[in-house]
């Protein structure tokens, strides 16, 4: 079966220039899926000084915990699932991608309702009702960010796009950066803290809506329709590549975990204590007028975010 790409026509430099403007586009798409994949999640747990009129000083302990263990939990069970059937991740591409899209909407929707409830104050939101929500937008969070993995890896090493997982990953940045920027600029004026968690779950909702767009942009390409349709053997052209790499996923796994199982171990225990400390800001007492004292923890949050992006930043110069 063949699938026609997008038409590079004309001479070598035309040829050169048209496949430059894909490749671009690609990673706009990644970058654009990466973003969506994060953005909800943070959009929460910085809307603190909101959700902590609703349901109390206890807010980011139901939040933390619901989203968290959402989000770690599935993203550990799929993991599991590629150790037992390695080609099953890629053998199954199009249910992933039906599975994507219905997250991608979940979180569309969350931030959406999130928008109405903040606005309007149209009803309150219980302990219960918020942590079945954010359980979901944990399960949701973990599974956009496991499958866009997935089909990044895809494209990087077997589709001829090598910026696929890194424009993922940028995204993922972009998704925590956006939401605390918003806080951090608002957090001085006189807009109170309702209308300013609703413009960021409004913000959060325009990029997954671009998520969205980008998920279907890539299943109309070339690449990713011969990998729905034949695996690794169709996209790359290479009959018996799925099958070997079923045979060595194990000892690449293994060897892997080797290079780098001490560095995601200390990693690990950072951003656990990490966590555990920003659940505790609600409670810190505060004093001063600037920042006001209910924006304390978002401001505690906002800090660290923005130095933790600048260490990403750095440590890639």
């Amino acid at each position: 079966q063949q699938f026609p790409s997008h038409g590079c026509s004309g001479g070598w430099h035309s040829s050169r220039s048209c496949q430059g403007g894909v490749a671009k586009e690609r990673r706009l798409c990644f970058f654009a899926l990466g973003a969506a994949s994060d953005v909800s999640f943070n959009a929460v747990v910085l809307s603190v000084a909101f959700l902590r009129e609703e349901v109390g000083n206890d807010v980011l302990t139901v939040v933390g915990r619901a989203q968290f263990l959402g989000s770690a939990c599935l993203m550990s069970l799929l993991f599991l699932l590629a150790l037992r059937n390695p080609g099953g991740m890629v053998q199954s591409l199009t249910n992933q991608c039906r599975w994507l899209t219905l997250a991608m909407v979940y979180m569309l929707g969350l931030d959406l309702a999130l928008l109405v409830i903040a606005l309007t104050g149209a009803w309150r939101l219980s302990v219960g009702m918020l942590r079945a929500m954010l359980l979901l937008n944990g399960l949701a969070t973990g599974g956009c960010q496991s499958l866009v993995g997935v089909l990044a890896g895809l494209m990087t090493k077997f589709g001829g796009q090598p910026t696929s997982a890194s424009a993922q990953m940028s995204g993922m940045g972009f998704g925590i950066s956006l939401p605390t920027a918003l806080q951090l600029a608002l957090m001085m004026t006189t807009v109170s803290v309702q209308r300013v968690a609703g413009l960021s779950y409004a913000l959060a909702a325009v990029v997954v809506s671009f998520g969205l767009f980008a998920l279907l942009h890539l299943r109309s390409t070339a690449e990713l329709r011969r990998c729905e349709y034949g695996g690794v053997d169709e996209l790359t052209g290479t009959p018996g590549l799925a099958a070997a790499l079923h045979r060595n996923f194990g000892w690449w796994t293994l060897a892997r975990l080797r290079h780098v199982g001490w560095q995601s171990v200390g990693l690990a225990i950072s951003f656990a204590a990490t966590v555990y400390t920003g659940l505790l800001t609600p409670h810190v007492p505060p004093s001063g007028l600037h920042p006001p004292p209910q924006q304390l923890p978002t401001l505690l949050l906002s800090t660290n975010n923005v130095c933790d992006f600048g260490g990403r930043f750095l440590a890639l110069r």
